[in-house]
């Protein structure tokens, strides 16, 4: 999956949502259902196991919407393309006044080599290795981050609409953000080397340089043609003139009290000794500045690449999309087996077009609240009879005991748990004690792991699925957490009105 597909899913993702939340879930079911027969139609083999398989279903999905789905992608990946241009422009120019400033010469003072190299050596590599740890910590999303920023700054305007489910799907895809980011920071950075290394081939070329070093350290020129020997081993085969020698190094020490060579010599020798020093301040330029810059553009465009090409889409809207595309009875697409007098097990023989269960029929563990707790078998079957599938364990938690909840929580983490429903009943509130259990859940089972709240209304001592109302303002609630495998779950019984 590349970019402009990631972009046309989330917005298609959010298209379904707002849909689903005008009580159209009955339209999106008949959609993607007749999507998914005909793919299966079509005789290839639909995979929702694993995450090529699903990001090939997902772009056949897009394809199968046609004119009625989203085509922001390509407009988005020509926008960041467009910006990426603006910003190497904008760090070439930066890099052109850098080394203008660091190569000024009035005829007064040599170059100070030190101001070169570390302005424009050294304060590149410790960007660069900022950078890379920033990048290796990992974190949030910075586009999430900004769009909860938004929502704080602007809490009644249309940026809070929303913030944190966007921030919540952003998240989802922070790790192919940062490598993003780090690739488009390398390619400005090689725009400013290479406006750089441009303005000083352009002053050798133009103008007389005369070049010395000065520092207040206690330095001397054995140890500053180490310093220079150190930083010129890579070329030093290659480029042996590159290289500068003890005895240019103590010539060219600079003192700027009485403003003199401290060998006395004067400027205009110092300026035919340029070349010597200018061929080693291009080379440190290519070798420590603009190479390390293009060796982590390639490796970071290498790793959006794939980090793109392996995104599991395994959160909570697009297992409800693959459950929609691939409900249980896509199993069969042919007539029914007692039509033609065949058994009904007849139907597993059908492999080819039998799909693999996709990940919303992963193991559901529950978690029963409060006053339903008294109930939990009566919850575990009505919730089989809804998802089809039994789920494999319950757990009581919302009792008068935390050393419950906390046991709970335990048994699930050490478990490994992928899938928690919550249950409660209808009418109870999105409390403080409701919503730190979730965050507990989240924290002790991990970012990909789908938790679900649910809530049961007692019709005449039977338990049944609250009305859309009841669950609103919990959908709302949780929007706001931020989180994209965390929201609410209508359950649907067959023959429930």
């Amino acid at each position: 999956m590349d970019l402009a597909r990631l972009v046309d899913l989330e917005v298609q993702l959010q298209r379904d949502d707002r849909a689903l939340a005008e009580g159209r879930a009955n339209e999106l079911e008949a959609r993607d259902a007749a999507i998914g027969g005909a793919l299966l139609a079509q005789g290839g083999r639909l995979d929702a196991a694993t995450a090529m398989g699903r990001q090939q279903l997902a772009a056949a999905w897009l394809d199968a919407l046609g004119e009625t789905g989203p085509r922001l992608g390509h407009r988005a990946t020509h926008a960041l393309r467009v910006a990426a241009w603006l910003l190497g422009l904008a760090a070439g120019l930066v890099g052109i006044g850098a080394a203008r400033a660091t190569l000024a010469y009035d005829g007064q003072q040599p170059v100070n080599v030190f101001g070169f190299l570390a302005v424009l050596i050294g304060l590149q590599m410790v960007l660069l290795a900022a950078m890379v740890v920033a990048l290796l910590r990992g974190g949030d999303s910075v586009a999430a981050r900004l769009v909860a920023w938004a929502a704080r700054r602007w809490p009644g305007g249309h940026a809070a609409l929303g913030a944190g489910q966007i921030a919540g799907r952003l998240q989802l895809h922070a790790a192919a953000e940062r490598w993003h980011l780090f690739a488009l920071n390398q390619r400005a950075a090689i725009a400013f080397n290479l406006g750089a290394l441009a303005t000083c081939l352009y002053l050798v070329v133009f103008t007389d340089l005369a070049f010395g070093w000065s520092t207040t350290l206690e330095l001397g020129a054995e140890q500053m043609h180490r310093l220079c020997g150190s930083i010129a081993a890579p070329w030093r085969q290659a480029w042996p003139d590159a290289v500068p020698s003890l005895e240019l190094v103590r010539d060219s020490q600079w003192t700027r009290m009485p403003g003199r060579f401290t060998t006395g010599a004067a400027l205009p020798t110092a300026v035919q000794q340029s070349g010597r020093w200018w061929s080693f301040l291009v080379a440190a330029l290519l070798v420590w500045g603009l190479l390390p810059r293009l060796l982590a553009w390639a490796f970071a465009a290498h790793r959006a690449r794939r980090t793109l090409a392996n995104l599991p889409l395994d959160d909570r809207r697009c297992a409800a999309l693959f459950a929609r595309l691939l409900p249980p009875a896509a199993a069969w697409s042919g007539p029914a087996p007692e039509a033609i007098g065949l058994p009904a097990a007849a139907r597993l023989g059908n492999d080819r077009a039998r799909p693999v269960p996709a990940v919303a029929h992963v193991a559901t563990w529950l978690l029963c609240w409060g006053r339903l707790q008294p109930r939990q078998d009566a919850v575990r079957d009505l919730v089989a009879r809804s998802t089809g599938t039994d789920p494999v364990g319950v757990g009581a938690v919302g009792g008068s005991a935390l050393a419950d909840d906390a046991a709970a929580v335990a048994r699930l983490a050490a478990a490994q748990v992928q899938r928690v429903l919550l249950v409660l009943s209808a009418g109870t509130q999105p409390t403080k004690d409701v919503l730190e259990l979730l965050a507990t859940l989240r924290q002790r089972l991990g970012p990909r792991a789908h938790l679900g709240v649910a809530l049961l209304a007692d019709a005449n001592g039977q338990l049944a699925p609250a009305d859309a109302a009841e669950l609103r303002p919990w959908q709302a609630r949780l929007d706001r957490l931020g989180d994209a495998n965390l929201g609410v779950e209508r359950l649907e019984v067959p023959g429930h009105a």
